[in-house]
């Protein structure tokens, strides 16, 4: 499983609110648009959006408000570099919040019962470029 996380660009640095909108960005076939990581370049991934194929959307922020989701091809989350009209509805539909800024920030994809978790270094009009965060896997997480 693989998931990116889309928000607003400013998370990079300072925490955020409880009104923030974001968006997971689950693909549907796992490896299809994304190049690496692997054995020849274990630190970096490239997810090309032409070929990302279809995801799961999930919208929310951190209030307690009930998330929404949707399908939508990965082709159609940017124009240019910024947010598709369509994932900008479906976020004002979601959590009616702005979604001005809306980026890709990290990435992550599932080893095993843990997390690797990489960070944007580049986005660009046709792919986004992220880099190693880790340098062990996420350990699995309990809630009590």
């Amino acid at each position: 499983m693989s998931l990116l996380l889309l928000a607003p660009i400013d998370l990079f640095y300072r925490a955020p609110t409880r009104d923030d909108p974001f968006v997971l960005v689950q693909p549907h076939a796992d490896r299809q648009a994304l190049d690496g990581p692997d054995a020849v370049n274990p630190n970096t991934v490239i997810i090309r959006w032409a070929t990302l194929g279809l995801c799961t959307l999930i919208a929310r922020t951190l209030t307690p408000t009930p998330a929404m989701t949707t399908v939508l091809d990965g082709g159609a989350l940017f124009t240019g570099l910024r947010p598709d009209p369509v994932i900008n509805a479906f976020v004002r539909n979601a959590v009616d919040c702005p979604t001005a800024g809306l980026t890709p920030l990290l990435f992550a994809h599932r080893a095993g019962d843990q997390w690797v978790v990489y960070a944007r270094s580049r986005h660009h009009t046709e792919d986004v470029l992220f880099l190693h965060l880790t340098t062990l896997p996420l350990p699995p997480t309990r809630t009590t």
